[in-house]
């Protein structure tokens, strides 16, 4: 038994060196591709109940669709990162050059913003959205829309969850991801 333990733990230390990200900015959202044609979105982000965002855990991104009809990530950035309280998020254009792949939005393209909540540890699509003027920003449209060297606030997303816990299955120390301490979990109680 003690062989099979051992054998197990090996093939998680195994996974954890070949295929873990040590990252220490590990986020949900994906990078975007950085583009030369840009403009900025700030805002905040409320929950249900008027609850905000926590600094430094939730996220925002934001999306067109490719070519394909799929969604890309233009921009994204972690609440309270640039200023408490507040998403800062630079979103990118598309660049001209490569007229056969879309990495960007399109000049006066609506922008699909999403929310990653890493308390529930689920993404939701923000489909209420309001503006506010900010000083030294221009006033958002409502719904968003893709500008070249525009910075824009406040844009304030309002996110309604519902009740269920959605914990992603398998994430034994309920961090949000499948990482190496649940895979030696498993196995170790799959051991036994």
């Amino acid at each position: 038994m003690k062989i099979k333990r051992i054998c197990l733990i090996l093939v998680s230390v195994y996974y954890l060196f070949a295929f873990h990200s040590f990252a220490a900015d590990e986020t949900h959202f994906p990078k975007p591709n950085l583009q030369p044609s840009w403009c900025k979105y700030a805002g905040k982000l409320i929950f249900d109940n008027n609850v905000p965002a926590v600094d430094d855990e939730d996220e925002v991104g934001v999306f067109v669709k490719d070519n394909n009809g799929n969604d890309i990530c233009i921009g994204s950035c972690v609440i309270g990162k640039t200023y408490p309280g507040y998403f800062y998020v630079s979103v990118y254009g598309d660049d001209p050059k490569t007229t056969d792949i879309k990495e960007g939005a399109y000049e006066q393209e609506n922008l699909l913003f999403k929310v990653w909540d890493r308390n529930k540890c689920k993404e939701y699509t923000v489909f209420n959205i309001s503006s506010n003027s900010f000083s030294g920003m221009e006033l958002p449209s409502v719904p968003p829309i893709y500008v070249e060297t525009r910075q824009f606030a406040e844009l304030n997303l309002y996110v309604s969850t519902d009740d269920d816990d959605n914990i992603l299955p398998g994430d034994i120390n309920k961090n949000c991801r499948l990482d190496i301490k649940d895979i030696i979990e498993i196995l170790t109680n799959l051991s036994n």
